[in-house]
């Protein structure tokens, strides 16, 4: 500081002037460092909510949503987790644990329910009893087992003889008929089960089950007969050359009515409910 009588440079600490001597100068003191304000500090209230604690109960609702709600289960589950995360996050975990739990158990659930359905289950099997048709071609014989297979089969017994007792009524029905088609006469066409008709190892009445037009039903049958004459007429066969006429086999079936070709071959005709169903052999 400067005295203000001689203008000499005193120190902050003089209360005389060195040079002068003056009197009553007031010494500086040492002032202490400014202290920053103080300023309060303001407590934000909690948005926890005070009775927030793990809960059972969330934890069992969050594991059923996704087990019984499949995706909109956890679709709702996961907006109600998001929802409570901030005001009560305990509840949230419990809840978000029972989801993580459903999701676990779930795959587990399904594996398990496949495997018993897959072994205890199985394929439901079904027989069906077909009934046998009467042999139209030749008679029948037995199969012989293997050598191998012969303690698994049991014996078999020899077939039944063929019956010979003649019904003139069937006889003179498959007559009638093979008359008919050795001529090609369309009229017998009418004693003929054209849907269940099998001619000489093909089954003629697949495609006529399957056309609903009456017109190409018409074609079939006129084909038929003009196909049958000339076959017969090709091989000089008549009704006199077919000989030995018999009824072979009767059942549920129909009745089966024999007769020896002209070249010693065999014929067959099956005949149910008035109807040729089937008709077989070699001249």
């Amino acid at each position: 500081m400067i005295c203000p009588q001689c203008g000499f440079m005193m120190s902050a600490f003089d209360t005389d002037c060195p040079r002068c001597h003056g009197k009553g100068l007031t010494p500086l003191t040492p002032q202490s460092p400014a202290q920053p304000p103080i300023v309060p500090t303001v407590t934000q209230p909690s948005t926890v909510a005070l009775n927030d604690a793990p809960s059972f109960g969330l934890a069992l609702l969050g594991f059923l949503m996704p087990f019984f709600l499949y995706f909109p289960g956890l679709i709702l589950g996961g907006i109600f987790y998001f929802f409570i995360r901030d005001s009560q996050p305990a509840k949230a975990r419990s809840f978000g644990k029972g989801m993580l739990w459903s999701l676990a158990v779930i795959p587990a659930t399904a594996l398990v329910v496949i495997t018993l359905l897959t072994t205890l289950g199985g394929p439901v099997k079904t027989e069906f009893k077909v009934p046998q048709q009467p042999p139209v071609d030749s008679p029948a014989t037995a199969v012989v087992p293997s050598a191998t297979s012969q303690s698994e089969i049991p014996p078999v017994s020899p077939p039944e003889p063929p019956q010979t007792v003649v019904t003139a009524s069937e006889v003179n029905f498959a007559k009638d008929l093979l008359q008919g088609l050795i001529n090609g006469d369309p009229s017998v066409g009418n004693l003929i089960d054209w849907p269940s008709l099998k001619f000489m190892g093909e089954d003629l009445g697949k495609p006529y089950r399957e056309t609903a037009d009456e017109a190409a039903k018409a074609q079939m049958r006129s084909q038929f007969f003009e196909e049958g004459r000339s076959s017969f007429q090709s091989a000089n066969a008549t009704l006199q050359s077919f000989t030995n006429w018999r009824v072979f086999s009767q059942d549920s079936g129909g009745v089966t009515v024999a007769c020896d070709g002209p070249k010693g071959g065999s014929f067959f005709f099956v005949i149910f409910q008035n109807k040729l169903i089937s008709m077989q052999g070699t001249l």
